[in-house]
């Protein structure tokens, strides 16, 4: 990766965690609002939910909630990324995300578990 790396960490919503996550959890800097206005919209404790399912769980069925894999072209993963998993948040929108078992993208190489959040939309639908 170049210089400028797009992506952040997202820390639980209700502080640290009493065990590690399995999985480091990535955003689009440019999604940093939407992810603000989530807790907002949905409710702290529906966040946290999101956040535990995603650093814990997000190979498997959700705890709480439902998580649907989108089909088609688009939404296949490529490149070791499963394909794109869609979140409904308590029905006030939805988090679209990818999971790799060993991404090796950050600034040392060390493959480790990764989330990629890569749509937030919060609209009802």
């Amino acid at each position: 990766m170049g210089a400028y790396d797009p992506y952040i960490t997202i820390a639980s919503p209700g502080g640290k965690p009493s065990t590690k996550p399995r999985f480091r959890i990535l955003m689009s800097k440019s999604l940093w609002k939407a992810w603000e206005n989530a807790t907002g919209q949905a409710g702290d404790q529906n966040v946290q939910q999101l956040w535990n399912h995603l650093a814990y769980r997000p190979d498997k069925p959700p705890l709480l909630g439902s998580v649907t894999r989108l089909k088609g072209g688009q939404a296949r993963g490529k490149g070791g990324w499963s394909d794109v998993h869609h979140y409904e948040i308590t029905g006030a929108g939805r988090i679209d995300y990818q999971f790799h078992p060993e991404y090796s993208g950050g600034a040392n190489g060390d493959p480790h578990p990764v989330v990629k959040i890569i749509r937030i939309d919060m609209s009802s639908h």
